[in-house]
């Protein structure tokens, strides 16, 4: 009998309100976006340390991350995008985190 607690991993969705950090071009001279980022996490808490994490180490600023929910809540709640769907699809412990395409803006 396994008398540890084990904390359930789900997917979670929010969507990453981004700026690039210095030197990274990815956006191409834009001064922000927004996109819709998954990770597997254990609750609101560790979706955003570990999204915010990810979105650091490729060179952005989180400036805010909205609309948080579990995935299942989602799919339930709304349509989902394809896409979204098959990004879902390729999270594993290896690889938790995937985002979406970035909607950039030239103007704050």
């Amino acid at each position: 009998m396994n008398t540890q607690n084990e904390i359930k991993k789900e997917i979670w969705i929010g969507l990453a309100h981004v700026k690039p950090k210095q030197g990274n071009d990815a956006l191409q001279g834009a001064k922000g976006a927004f996109a819709p980022i998954l990770s597997m996490a254990t609750d609101v808490n560790s979706f955003i340390s570990t999204a915010t994490s990810f979105l650091n180490a490729h060179g952005f600023e989180v400036i805010e991350m909205e609309d948080v929910q579990i995935f299942e809540e989602r799919c339930r709640d709304a349509d989902v995008d394809e896409e979204l769907m098959t990004l879902a699809q390729n999270l594993s412990e290896t690889d938790p985190v995937q985002i979406d395409i970035f909607q950039s803006y030239i103007d704050e």
